[in-house]
């Protein structure tokens, strides 16, 4: 055989390198396409991968928090025994947005606590904790099992 001849040899060569080029793209569109199917991993998927786990945990502990504050708007004459914000010590307006800590019932302007409450799950003023749960239909801590 001469290997001088045209397509003899150089023919198969492309069409091997071709055919790898397209393999390639196809797993590729095809590990994109069930990424974006399934979506971004969960947060088990997560700690299992970075712990090293690979099994996610049998039992996943959901903690059942107390109300957090309540907003509502500020009224004179409507009971309040505080016409002043404590934190800013400015005098509550008709009609402000106030929060209600549950724990306590101390108020304030809800721009004036909201930074704490980021922080905190406690009053500024007493360092009141907030209630727990109430023992009747929601118990502290609901477990399910995954």
């Amino acid at each position: 055989m001469n290997t001088n001849e045209p397509g003899s040899d150089g023919g198969s060569r492309y069409t091997y390198v071709i055919s790898v080029v397209i393999s390639l793209l196809i797993v590729i569109v095809i590990v994109k396409l069930t990424r974006y199917i399934l979506g971004p991993p969960k947060e088990e998927e997560l700690a299992s991968s970075v712990n090293g786990d690979g099994d996610p945990p049998a039992e996943v502990a959901l903690e059942v928090r107390a109300p957090g504050p309540v907003l509502c708007a500020y009224r004179r004459g409507d009971g309040w025994r505080e016409p002043t914000c404590p934190v800013c010590l400015s005098d509550f307006a008709d009609g402000e947005t106030i929060r209600v800590l549950p724990a306590c019932m101390h108020y304030f302007h809800a721009a004036c606590v909201g930074e704490w409450l980021c922080g905190n799950d406690t009053c500024p003023l007493c360092r009141a904790a907030p209630p727990p749960p109430s023992p009747a239909g929601s118990p502290a801590k609901a477990t399910s099992t995954a």
